[in-house]
């Protein structure tokens, strides 16, 4: 018996050994998930951020879009007020042409009917 007791003793040793290696190798798992959570948990809150930015994007972009329209109502409004001076000096000027084309049309008509009735008393 005495003989086993070094045997076991050596036995112990190297189950001791591991023990502590393990322990040792344990500890730095710990220590490593805990560092895996912290990451998990950093990455959730990067993900809720990301999905609160794409929500944000939506809704400025539906703003834009209103903002659009009405830019372009307003340009239409603008280029209308912009050319109603010209429109209106078009039309003055188509009328006085066409009241010039009624005296011409008017003078030539007046000449004839002078020259058809020469004796004709007006």
């Amino acid at each position: 018996m005495d003989e086993k007791y070094p045997e076991l003793a050596v036995e112990l040793q190297e189950v001791k050994s591991r023990g502590e290696s393990n322990q040792r190798r344990i500890d730095k798992l710990e220590m490593g998930m805990e560092k895996l959570n912290e990451t998990q948990i950093s990455l959730v809150k990067i993900a809720n951020s990301v999905e609160n930015i794409g929500k944000s994007v939506i809704s400025m972009d539906g703003k834009v879009s209103k903002i659009q329209e009405s830019q372009d109502a307003l340009t239409v409004k603008v280029t209308e007020i912009e050319n109603r001076p010209a429109k209106e000096t078009k039309k003055f000027t188509d009328n006085i042409k066409e009241k010039l084309w009624y005296l011409v049309i008017g003078g030539i008509a007046v000449t004839i009917l002078y020259q058809i009735l020469p004796n004709f008393k007006w």
